[in-house]
């Protein structure tokens, strides 16, 4: 039996951050900046068909996951979306890199 994998959310990271007194660029760390710092720095994709998720670099270098959910509307649609999600491995390397560890 394979060993189960952990993944973060975006919560869960500026909790880590915010717990170790980490400020970002001058501002207390929330969600909302965080994915501004890395859609800025080329880490999560900023198009309304791929809104927050991985670029392709930052996906193959295994710091993200991305869960799916499909439902059917109300309508009979289906529908479909997306969750980013730190892996173990990205949480590790983005708590080293804004913490200085």
């Amino acid at each position: 039996m394979g060993e189960e994998k952990k993944f973060y959310s975006f919560d869960d990271l500026a909790w880590i951050l915010i717990s170790n007194g980490f400020w970002l660029d001058g501002d207390v760390v929330v969600v909302s900046r965080i994915l501004e710092w890395m859609h800025g720095n080329g880490w999560l994709i900023d198009t309304p068909e791929r809104a927050n998720q991985p670029s392709e670099e930052a996906f193959s270098k295994g710091l993200f996951a991305v869960r799916s959910t499909s439902y059917i509307e109300d309508d009979g649609s289906n529908t479909t979306e997306y969750e980013t999600l730190l892996t173990e491995k990205g949480e590790d390397y983005f708590e080293n890199l804004f913490l200085g560890a």
